[in-house]
Order: C-alpha cells, then structure tokens, then sequence
C-alpha cells in the first residue's frame, strides 16, 4: 500500500501518469498490453477510480509500476506530448518512481535461467529469464560492456537473443566475458 503513504503531490503526480498512459497517446493498444499485462479497457477502469486506489490490488499495483517505468524509459516517441498530459518533468516523476519503489516489498526471485551469450556486431548479449517467489515471471536484456552486464540501450531484443546461436566458452573466455552461474541473490534488474 505505497499509495497511502504517499504526499498527496506525489499521489497527484502518480494519478496523471496513469491518465496519461490510459487516455493519452503515450502507447497503442498493442504496447499497453504487452508492457502493461492490461489492456486499455482495464487501465480506464483503474483511472476511473482514482483516487480511491489501491496499489495492494495487482492490477492497481501493475498500473503504477510499469506507469511509472515505461512512460520514462520506453521509446514512445511522444515527448512533445508530455505536458500536455502530465504538469511535471520526467525528473520529478523519476523522483516519485523511486519514492514509489522505494516503498515496495522486496522481490524475492525463485530460478534464474541464461540463454546466451550470443554476439552481435561485437558486443555480446545475454537473456535473463526470472521466476519470482508467489508468482510471476519475466525476461530480461543484458549486454557485456565495461566489464559488467549491463541494461542495453541498443542492440537485438529478447527474441533475437534467445534464436541466435550462444557464443562458445572458449570465445568468451577468451572475450572476457563474465560466464559464471547467476547468483542466488541476482536482481535482475539492478544493471539498469
């Protein structure tokens, strides 16, 4: 229940990015769904009720998580939008996102699966796919730079990855390329 514990500023800023997402052009139905894991119909029905939300209720907690991540980090192409939808910067939502976060229970991840690495134009990128403890599960990005896996901001996507032909251990051996088993205690999304 982050919401409640929430200023009212932060609460107003959190109920424009979901208006923004649900109403505005930030995304096509096709992206809500797949981003969001909801669709239009039911983000409309979450921004019907504000600001009587509660982020305890999945889909109310999704909304806001991905809300809060995909209006800033996912290439909408729609910034000359923005303020037309939402009154403060991407700085400030960035702020309430990790004020938001901040207040979320810890995940506790269940498996991790590798597929990879595989090389693209010199660079080597790796899928991770994660189980998380009550359920749920997710796939994500990574490539080899600067001697650490990190999130990329270019290069093939999951798919790609995941069809492509894994790099050797002796061509990653010899690359540098970090090949040890994901540790128990792996976020994966700590190279963002």
């Amino acid at each position: 229940m982050a919401l409640a514990k929430m200023s009212d500023a932060d609460r107003r800023i959190i109920f424009e990015c979901l208006t923004a997402v649900a109403r505005g052009p930030f995304f096509s139905d096709g992206e809500l769904s797949i981003l969001f894991g909801l669709d239009r119909r039911e983000l409309l029905s979450i921004v019907a009720r504000i600001p009587r939300l509660l982020d305890s209720e999945t889909d109310v907690g999704r909304a806001v998580g991905h809300t809060l991540l995909d209006l800033l980090s996912y290439p909408h192409g729609k910034g000359n939008e923005w303020s037309n939808w939402i009154s403060v910067t991407p700085g400030e939502v960035e702020q309430v996102a990790a004020r938001w976060r901040a207040l979320q229970a810890p995940i506790v991840y269940e498996s991790f699966e590798v597929i990879g690495p595989a090389r693209f134009a010199d660079r080597y990128y790796r899928v991770v796919g994660y189980q998380v403890r009550g359920g749920g599960s997710g796939w994500g990005c990574a490539v080899w730079s600067s001697g650490r896996w990190l999130s990329p901001h270019d290069g093939p996507g999951c798919h790609a990855i995941m069809a492509a032909i894994p790099a050797s251990l002796d061509e990653l051996l010899l690359a540098g390329v970090d090949c040890s088993p994901i540790p128990n205690d792996y976020d994966p999304f700590s190279a963002w």
